[in-house]
């Protein structure tokens, strides 16, 4: 079964019939000028889909983005202060500049996954914090890890309910989310007795232990929580602190973040100071946490929604009128719709890559390792029009080698690496430049069972990161199991015959693997990637005691708790178990 990336929301789009072309129409000969306008604005006319057929693109939508495209050129001749001068694609990959590892210099690695969101301990609020990753790499270090992989924690709105949960439902890229901040620990440096009493109360505490004891994250009544105690803790915060040469330091060396409090605050002075009192501290706690021997693998997502503060503020450098998806494939035969704004090709021509540098910057200056979602994003993107299905969608490409050269040149300045997520069907330019540039490729042993063991082995090389399964994917006891094919049609998203034929393929496949493994145990696999040449080995922290729940189903929205299970058991308790004992001691020896 085909691998889903991350998306701020997945969701099947309904069919729309008017917008698909005529016969007439799909036979009807372009004109030079037209195929001329095409190319001069990255518009590609025609793709290979996932099943292998060369699609044509709908006639309205082509034209649709001509017009919204060059609907731009008033905007842009407004930005003339912003821009710089129109920046000449790259003509050969050759000179894209090299990625440079300063930081981690071993020839390989190995470190845990798990989403922040979903650690448990038992001092936790109901959701996982800045403490409960403090304890993970504490022990992760111990085994020899060198990095903990989490997904994106950019801020989110949980004022509304319900909230998207989604970690790609990022209200921005400038900022962080305050739910990860552990309230306990703030106390420790700002004192309030107000806050202290309201939390020791019995009614408070019955919340906390309600929240704890879930097995999934209610992230409004946990942001309400932790908000209202920030709040008393801010009333006994002296007035000087938010005119401190510290604060001050801390803006100036953070782009936009300071109009992001006001747009947050909605005019209202209490906001303001909450929202810059919030991103310090986490600021603060970022810091702790990348300076720490087993460090932070981070995500950038994708994009990010249109009802959030980048969109608004940034209006310019995103293009109107159009979402970013997927084209059909396999399962999502009607396409996919992930529901934000792509970045506008005519404005990075022109110069506008600040937006995009800064918001890199941001990652980096924290992470050691950096995972660009959706990597093929940097090269083009697939537009579906507002309101049409995801099978009427076209590619468009950016400047070429614009996206990837800004990207190197951030990540060199503060020493990270990059990962291209490139799972999917990825366009060879894209394999040449991230194989040319030194940008890690993923290589995901679930979704390479087609292939024998020996042959998996020899395409990895140090160029590559490996791991059984990721975020959009089941676990490995779920997987050997075909627990998540009986899930998909509980949910409708296979038929009978599809699920059956799925589990038998993925069946005889296994066999062949495990003739060769000596078995489907999880510790065999696990020395099979383990034993590759790869740069980077990704252990998925949940599959050490064979969890059998998904963090996420793609193509779901509310029927699944997308983004909301915390792990089965608190830190204190798991880290004993005999069979996380057993694999522990197995990863010490890859140290």
């Amino acid at each position: 079964m085909a691998c889903k990336r991350s998306s701020v929301r997945i969701r099947l789009s309904p069919p729309v019939s008017s917008c698909f072309m005529s016969q007439r129409e799909r036979s009807q000969p372009w004109s030079l000028l037209e195929r001329k306008k095409f190319w001069q604005l990255g518009i590609q006319r025609n793709y290979r889909s996932a099943f292998g057929s060369l699609v044509t693109s709908p006639v309205e939508t082509l034209k649709g983005l001509v017009n919204a495209l060059e609907d731009t050129r008033p905007i842009l001749a407004s930005q003339n202060k912003e821009l710089k001068e129109p920046i000449e694609p790259i003509k050969n990959v050759e000179e894209l500049p090299l990625l440079h590892n300063r930081l981690i210099n071993d020839v390989s690695s190995w470190g845990f996954f798990v989403p922040l969101y979903a650690l448990r301990s038992q001092s936790d609020w109901g959701c996982g914090s800045f403490t409960e990753l403090r304890m993970l790499q504490d022990w992760a270090a111990q085994l020899g890890a060198r990095w903990i992989s989490i997904l994106p924690i950019l801020a989110q709105n949980f004022d509304c309910v319900p909230s998207d949960p989604s970690p790609y439902a990022a209200l921005t890229r400038f900022a962080f989310n305050e739910i990860y901040l552990d309230v306990e620990e703030i106390l420790k440096s700002y004192p309030s007795k107000e806050a202290k009493s309201w939390i020791r109360s019995k009614a408070v505490q019955d919340r906390i232990e309600g929240l704890r004891a879930s097995p999934y994250v209610h992230y409004e009544a946990v942001y309400d929580l932790k908000k209202t105690a920030i709040q008393m803790i801010l009333k006994d915060l002296d007035p000087d602190w938010f005119r401190s040469s510290e604060l001050i330091s801390f803006l100036e060396n953070s782009p936009f973040l300071n109009e992001y409090c006001l747009w947050r605050s909605r005019g209202q002075e209490d906001e303001y100071r909450y929202h810059l009192f919030v991103q310090y501290l986490l600021h603060q706690n970022l810091l702790a946490r990348a300076s720490h021997q087993c460090a932070l693998y981070m995500d950038f997502p994708v994009g990010v929604r249109d009802d959030g503060f980048d969109r608004q503020y940034f209006n310019h450098v995103f293009l109107n009128g159009f979402s970013v998806g997927a084209p059909p494939e396999p399962i999502f035969e009607m396409g996919q719709n992930w529901g934000f704004s792509a970045l506008n090709p005519c404005y990075l021509a022109q110069g506008g890559l600040k937006y995009f540098r800064q918001a890199l910057e941001k990652h980096c200056r924290y992470s050691k390792i950096l995972r660009i979602d959706h990597v093929m994003g940097l090269y083009r993107v697939y537009l579906i029009p507002h309101g049409f299905s995801g099978r009427q969608g076209a590619y468009l490409r950016f400047p070429k080698g614009v996206l990837f050269r800004t990207a190197i040149e951030v990540a060199n300045q503060f020493g990270t690496d990059l990962i291209g997520e490139d799972l999917g069907t990825v366009p060879e330019e894209v394999s040449h430049i991230l194989s040319h540039t030194h940008i890690k490729s993923m290589a995901i042993l679930q979704i390479s069972l087609n292939m024998d063991p020996q042959q998996f082995a020899d395409q990895i090389t140090s160029r590559h990161l490996v791991a059984l399964n990721n975020h959009d994917m089941p676990t490995w006891e779920s997987f050997k199991k075909g627990d998540d094919l009986k899930k998909l049609y509980e949910l409708g998203l296979l038929s009978e015959a599809s699920k059956n034929q799925y589990w038998n393929d993925r069946k005889k496949q296994l066999q062949k693997w495990s003739h060769e493994m000596g078995g489907t145990c999880y510790l065999n696999f696990l020395s099979f990637l383990m034993k590759s040449k790869a740069r980077y080995k990704v252990v998925t922290l949940e599959d050490l005691w064979g969890e059998v729940d998904p963090q996420n189903i793609p193509g779901t929205y509310r029927e699944y708790p997308n983004w909301r299970r915390r792990l089965r058991y608190h830190f204190e308790d798991w880290t004993n178990f005999p069979q996380v004992t057993e694999v522990s001691q197995f990863l010490r020896q890859w140290s």
